[in-house]
């Protein structure tokens, strides 16, 4: 067996008959001798778990930041994106799953130590990179290095997270991350049982844990089409957000199209999201976003005066209109904003 990209994995306990308990994320797989668990790249060999994708990343790119739904940290800045195979999710629209669903033997991946990926963001004048692509916190112990050589370099990172993390790991995993956005797939624990195999309660925790570490948060969720797309369930998880997170904290609402197991549904249409944006910011969200459509929806404005803040084209910003004080220009309030 080709055992490129393995290393001895952390957040395991050795279990009886030779399997092992990996306390990582909140399957808590115990996983037999020579099986992965249900992310795929965390494998058992002869009572050690193993983590199979260390410093083998399947993809990799460049680009703004607003590509990975970051708007109020760093705006206008380059990023270095970068995932493995592999994830604790299988959900049912999942746009990157021939990553996501591939065990790391699967597919070409390219060669990048933690030293290496902090370069080529150097090179590419990023002052981020962005664990993305796939779920970060199935390759935690590659994350938890490239974040800690990012620190050293003066470059942040930032994970695209699923939150499908156990709270006992999350602190280690995340020590170097700077900002986090969390895709809720829809506040429905049904919807999360029957569409992604997971637990939506985990995922809220998780959440909030992340803001109780000073790390930036902001939350997607992608809008289907007759599955969670429901004024009332868009009401309950704004109002989770503000009472949990707080009202600055920012919501995009993300078009669905056909993908995966479910190519047969339709794609959002417009209006619908920005209904529900509507029903989000009636809860007094005061920073909501639609992503991927052109709408009035993709700007910032000042929740106090409405005066514009950010404009967008697409995920290509046009201009900023306030300065590294971070003060509303229409009428002084403080922006939730960072830009350094």
């Amino acid at each position: 067996m080709n055992r490129q990209g393995w290393r001895v994995a952390s957040f395991f306990n050795p279990s009886d008959n030779n399997r092992v308990h990996c306390t990582l994320c909140p399957h808590g797989c115990v996983i037999p001798d020579t099986k992965a668990g249900d992310c795929l790249i965390r494998r058992n060999e002869d009572g050690v778990l193993y983590t199979t994708v260390w410093g083998r990343p399947g993809e990799i790119s460049v680009g703004p930041i607003e590509e990975r739904l970051i708007f109020h940290y760093l705006p206008g800045s380059r990023v270095f994106s970068m995932g493995t195979p592999g994830c604790n999710l299988d959900c049912s629209f999942c746009p990157h799953h021939e990553l996501a669903q591939s065990e790391a033997p699967d597919m070409v991946q390219l060669e990048m130590g933690p030293d290496r990926i902090v370069e080529a963001a150097q090179s590419n004048h990023c002052r981020a990179i962005a664990f993305a692509f796939n779920e970060p916190v199935v390759y935690a112990e590659y994350l938890m290095e490239i974040s800690a050589a990012a620190s050293r370099a003066d470059i942040r990172s930032i994970a695209v997270t699923n939150g499908f993390i156990t709270r006992s790991a999350i602190r280690d995993v995340f020590r170097h991350i700077s900002a986090a956005i969390v895709e809720i797939k829809a506040f429905d624990p049904n919807f999360y049982r029957e569409q992604c195999h997971a637990t939506l309660t985990d995922v809220l925790h998780a959440t909030v844990e992340m803001a109780e570490l000073d790390i930036h948060v902001e939350l997607a969720t992608t809008i289907i089409p007759g599955l969670n797309d429901s004024d009332r369930s868009m009401r309950t998880q704004a109002s989770w957000i503000r009472d949990s997170l707080g009202m600055d904290t920012p919501l995009h609402l993300k078009v669905f199209k056909p993908v995966y197991r479910l190519a047969n549904v339709r794609e959002t249409q417009l209006r619908t999201l920005e209904r529900l944006a509507e029903v989000a910011r009636a809860e007094n969200l005061r920073y909501v976003y639609v992503d991927g459509v052109k709408s009035a929806w993709n700007n910032s404005r000042c929740h106090r005066c409405g005066s514009p803040l950010i404009e967008r084209d697409g995920h290509e910003i046009s201009s900023i209109r306030f300065e590294a004080d971070c003060l509303c220009p229409g009428c002084g309030t403080a922006l939730p904003f960072v830009l350094d």
